[in-house]
């Protein structure tokens, strides 16, 4: 018997995520910053990779042309196995301190052969997934075609590889793509060929960046894609960032990095934002505003299941937990001072100051109270789903951090780059616009009132329907953390770890370190800086 209050808005996104996303709220997110930084995902880490990766497909190419009789299952055969054997050779040369997935396979020492061939190891870790590094190699970045054969940006790619091989007759091994063995010897002679630790080669970057982050795209016309185009565009936006923050000399690490894009503006007052990469920083903005909604969310539902723990079977129903829940909070609401909705909306509106969203606020005032990353950094700091003491504070601020994604999503209606982004996701059950309506109906009512609504209609409901839809795409395997049955609110069959909210990653990271492996950046002291060529791009910019 489940009777939670149906919602109001749209169904949700088609997402089979098991049980990490329970409000699928992912999805969503993952589509803006993958509308910002197209082609690539957040593990993503060397054009090493890329480069050897493509040279096996040209290598396989050339063998299978070369090679009469064999059966198409022969020829696929033949590809899998010497892709498998490239994959494990860059794994073994590269070592355990290499970022890459399948790293703690264990290879032969001393001399010894061993077989490369991935039905070697009991793991299924690897390079070539949907996880890692398949889909940019492939749709994203274009260097290979369905079936692993090479396009003509992956034949440069290919061809840089082959300029650090040598001569023809060096690493035979390597090359033959019938011999799938190789000794620990051979791999420590071919260690500064295959390691993803040795630097790419001008080659190698110049080959990757023409499809990563090309030159001048209108002499070039090597973009044919909007989405290349709009990563184009990305990059160039961090890029100038780092290029403004140093010209001021303020802090130039990630979070740096990260909260300036948000703003649009560095804590010295320059403007990170030129002509064209305006739709860039909106989308941006408007990403960090989602991951906070997320994890804020998710706080509640943590509380959610805590509070069912507390009262499993006890008769108690989900109207019962959302009026608990936002006492709790009303009550820690009024220990500072803030009854109604619009007390708090006047807190926020003075931490404002005028300025035209509070991201520009934080970053000219440092005032925690419209800091976005404030919230996100302190939310992080949960990552538990137990009811425990001090729980008023930690519902006060997730509750507070809703508050500000709503009213920073009425600041980006009078924004027309920031009002389309959000116009991208409006249909979205859980959009941020849908949030605000929700923050304008409470008003004048408690901030108590206006929890319990979040609670019941953004967890309770969301929950369930999100629980309902997956176990249909999974062929009804149905599993809820909790459900109301006849003896009241209940506990599923237990996790193998306790629910934690996710601060969800958003690629800037990964944005930072391709560029460095292009040669555009640099990582001395904890500080992001640019390289000569990075301060080039950023002189030579001019929107497409």
């Amino acid at each position: 018997m489940i009777e939670w209050n149906s919602t109001r808005y749209a169904d949700p996104l088609e997402l089979a995520r098991g049980q990490g996303d329970p409000l699928d709220l992912a999805s969503t997110n993952e589509r803006l910053y993958n509308t910002v930084f197209f082609g690539f995902n957040n593990v993503v880490r060397y054009i090493r990779v890329y480069s050897a990766m493509c040279w096996m497909a040209r290598e396989v190419e050339v063998f299978l042309d070369k090679t009469k009789g064999l059966t198409k299952a022969q020829a696929r055969d033949q590809r899998t196995r010497a892709m498998e054997k490239i994959e494990l050779a860059v794994l073994w040369a590269s070592g355990p301190e290499a970022e890459l997935s399948g790293k703690t396979r264990s290879f032969a020492k001393d001399g010894e052969s061993q077989r490369l061939t991935m039905d070697q190891w009991d793991m299924n870790a690897r390079l070539l997934s949907a996880q890692q590094y398949q889909p940019s190699l492939t749709n994203g970045f274009k260097f290979v075609k369905v079936g692993l054969v090479c396009t003509d940006r992956g034949r440069q790619l290919a061809n840089a590889f082959e300029a650090r091989l040598g001569a023809p007759q060096a690493h035979q091994w390597l090359r033959d793509v019938t011999c799938l063995e190789a000794t620990s010897v051979q791999i420590e002679r071919a260690r500064g060929i295959l390691s993803v630790l040795e630097p790419p080669t001008a080659m190698e970057r110049q080959a990757f960046t023409a499809s990563f982050f090309p030159d001048d795209p209108r002499d070039t016309g090597e973009i044919s894609d909007s989405r290349d185009e709009q990563r184009w565009f990305s990059l160039h936006l961090v890029l100038n960032t780092i290029a403004q923050l140093d010209q001021a000399r303020d802090a130039q690490d990630e979070d740096g990095i990260r909260a300036a894009m948000t703003s649009g503006m560095t804590p010295s007052a320059r403007p990170v934002i030129r002509p064209g990469l305006e739709r860039s920083q909106a989308l941006w903005a408007t990403l960090q505003l989602r991951l906070l909604q997320r994890i804020a969310l998710e706080t509640l539902l943590a509380f959610v299941i805590g509070w069912v723990q507390l009262h499993n079977r006890a008769g108690r129903r989900a109207a019962d937990c959302a009026r608990d829940i936002g006492d709790a909070a009303g009550q820690a609401f009024l220990a500072v001072g803030l009854e109604k909705v619009k007390d708090l909306r006047a807190v926020l509106a003075k931490a404002q100051h005028g300025q035209a969203t509070l991201a520009l606020a934080a970053t000219a005032t440092g005032d925690q109270a419209s800091d976005v990353f404030y919230y996100l950094r302190e939310l992080d700091k949960l990552r538990s789903g137990a009811w425990h003491g001090g729980q008023g504070e930690w519902l006060r601020l997730a509750v507070t951090g809703l508050a500000v994604c709503a009213v920073e999503a009425d600041n980006f209606m009078h924004l027309p780059w920031h009002q389309k982004a959000l116009d991208s996701i409006v249909g979205e059950r859980t959009s941020l616009t849908a949030l605000l309506a929700s923050f304008q109906r409470f008003n004048d009512r408690p901030l108590a009132e206006w929890t319990q609504e979040l609670v019941m209609a953004w967890s309770f409901s969301r929950y369930s329907e999100v629980a309902a839809h997956r176990a249909v795409l999974q062929n009804g395997k149905l599993r809820f953390d909790f459900s109301e049955g006849e003896f009241g609110l209940e506990l599923g069959p237990p996790r193998n770890a306790p629910f934690k909210p996710v601060w969800q990653g958003d690629k800037l990271y990964t944005a930072l370190v391709l560029l460095r492996q292009c040669g555009m950046l640099e990582f001395v002291d904890e500080k992001w800086s640019l390289t000569m060529a990075g301060k080039k791009r950023v002189r030579d910019y001019a929107p497409i």
